[in-house]
């Protein structure tokens, strides 16, 4: 009955928006209708068809079985993430501060779950009396695609509190609550007993956590509490922490590896808009996309200005998900950049193994400078169009740029500083291993 529980509480959310808008259940319908999911094409909001896709999508999820292995051993914590890719990497990073390695790895594209035909088919008819609501609904409400998407977001909360408490799974750790049902699933998952920490990624909080709903959450990066104080107000948790950037005992283990980066040598971490815009994903709406963009037209003509340096584009995953596309990308940047001799690294290796090949990075907004920083290295921001306040007040505004102008200048001043100097005179040390207890 997982489903049908799942079903009344999106019913007392609605209801709670009516009548009671700062609960914590009004808040978490005000995010299941808001424009932006990453899960929506661009399109997503005009296509009269989308209700019925979704219906689609849920009946196959009802009729699912589970793919792969979730759980190893025995134990009382698990991840919870978007994708199977991030398992490793997740587990590991738990294993590191909790000292515990979590028992399970729950993602959103594995969510079938082993059931009775007699549950089936009453999930089946839930599933077409909620579509037979929303469905019509969604012909009409200017956020249809998001509207939509409830009929598959409720079924995977239900078959997500079905996998864990069927493992015996008291407490789960939140990687992807940059979805907008993850409120709705805090919800859920609290009712049936099991404790959610929402464990973001080291970006700015304010993107994608104006409302939060969990019992734990764990900032990622000193910045994001001062971006807390101006949010804490449609924020509903319990407990916070204080916690390393993901990635950070990889990194640890390899900070006597790294090398001395070569002098006068630049890179460019990319977040992949070109792709991105291609594959028609939904930007945010922030000016994330025209941001890169223009970072990209800055950096042409300062190289232009600076032939003598040597530069390097490090490729974000959605640009090497194989070989065919890792040879398009290199050939979009060398035609971007009008250089030939830009440096590409290979493929399968990630870019925080490759900290020490460039002396100064610079980004629009990834973090992957965040974990630059924490294992020491020369590294500029350049959210350029962005807000200004990005970055809440924190010393990170210190080697940001925030104007096509700034660019060069920020390049060059911090260029010929030897790393030690860059973080003394940028108050940067907050960001630093140093700075941690966490061994890894």
């Amino acid at each position: 009955m997982e489903y049908l529980g799942a079903l009344l509480i999106h019913l007392r959310c609605f209801l709670a928006s009516l009548s009671a808008p700062r609960s914590e259940e009004a808040l978490a319908f005000s995010c299941l209708v808001q424009e932006h999911s990453y899960r929506l094409h661009k399109h997503a909001h005009s296509d009269i068809f989308i209700g019925l896709r979704y219906l689609k999508k849920s009946l196959k999820l009802i009729w699912a079985s589970p793919k792969g292995k979730r759980f190893e051993g025995e134990g009382k914590e698990a991840a919870f993430d978007a994708g199977a890719s991030a398992r490793n990497d997740r587990l590991g990073y738990l294993e590191a501060i909790t000292k515990t390695r979590p028992c399970g790895f729950i993602h959103k594209e594995d969510l079938g779950t082993d059931c009775s035909l007699v549950s089936r088919l009453l999930d089946t008819w839930l599933l077409f009396a909620f579509a037979s609501i929303l469905v019509p609904l969604s012909l009409v409400h200017p956020r249809r695609g998001s509207l939509a998407l409830n009929l598959l977001e409720t079924l995977e909360c239900a078959n997500l509190v079905r996998i864990l408490k069927r493992a015996g799974v008291r407490k789960v750790y939140y990687f992807c609550a940059f979805n907008k049902d993850a409120n709705f699933c805090s919800l859920r998952l609290r009712e049936s007993g099991i404790y959610s920490h929402v464990v973001p990624s080291s970006n700015p909080i304010k993107n994608f956590y104006r409302t939060l709903i969990a019992d734990g959450f764990s900032f990622t990066a000193p910045y994001q509490r001062k971006e807390y104080d101006g949010l804490k107000e449609n924020w509903r948790v319990r407990e916070f922490f204080d916690w390393p950037v993901f990635r950070f005992e990889i990194i640890q283990r390899q900070l006597d590896q790294y090398g001395i980066p070569p002098k006068n040598s630049l890179g460019f971490i990319s977040s992949g808009i070109w792709r991105r815009i291609e594959r028609g994903d939904k930007a945010l709406g922030i000016g994330e996309y025209e941001s890169e963009l223009t970072l990209i037209d800055t950096l042409k003509d300062f190289l232009r200005q600076h032939p003598e340096m040597a530069f390097s584009v490090f490729l974000h995953p959605v640009e090497k998900s194989d070989e065919t596309l890792f040879h398009r990308a290199m050939e979009h940047y060398r035609k971007e950049f009008g250089r030939k001799d830009i440096g590409f690294f290979p493929r399968e290796i990630p870019t925080y193994l490759l900290f020490d090949r460039v002396d100064v990075s610079i980004a629009a907004y990834s973090s992957t400078n965040l974990e630059r920083l924490y294992a020491g290295f020369k590294t500029l921001y350049a959210p350029i169009g962005i807000r200004e306040d990005y970055y809440s007040g924190d010393s990170l505004e210190n080697i940001a740029a925030f104007r096509k102008e700034e660019v060069s200048s920020l390049i060059l001043r911090e260029m010929p500083n030897e790393a030690a100097q860059f973080f003394d005179k940028n108050g940067l040390w907050a960001y630093h291993y140093s700075r941690y207890s966490f061994s890894g």
